[in-house]
């Protein structure tokens, strides 16, 4: 995979969102949805912008859209992911566009 590449095609349709769990970490990558990251066991390491966000247990992470990010999970982990984008926000989506989101990590 091609650092920071676009790894799926945006959702549309029928399909709005995505939900999923891994225990495994991903590379560096992007897409056009909103990603929440939530951890259900153990411990992640996510990097964005060359800022490192450590979850563990019970804390979620938010990932706006086409910020590159990469995941490293350690042994015996659970990541519960959903991503969700403008077919599933509608005109909402673009408030996550222009706005600073104040807290990224909550617990």
């Amino acid at each position: 995979m091609k650092q920071g590449c676009l790894y799926q095609p945006p959702f549309s349709g029928d399909i709005t969102y995505m939900i999923g769990s891994a225990g495994s970490s991903f590379m560096n990558h992007k897409h056009l949805e909103i990603e929440v990251l939530y951890c259900l066991e153990g411990n992640s390491r996510v990097v964005m912008k060359g800022q490192e966000w450590k979850i563990k247990q019970g804390e979620l992470l938010l990932v706006l859209p086409l910020e590159e990010h990469l995941i490293n999970s350690e042994e015996n982990n659970d990541l519960l992911f959903v991503e969700f984008g403008e077919s599933f926000l509608g005109q909402e989506f673009s408030f996550f566009l222009e706005n600073d989101i104040l807290k990224r990590k909550y617990s």
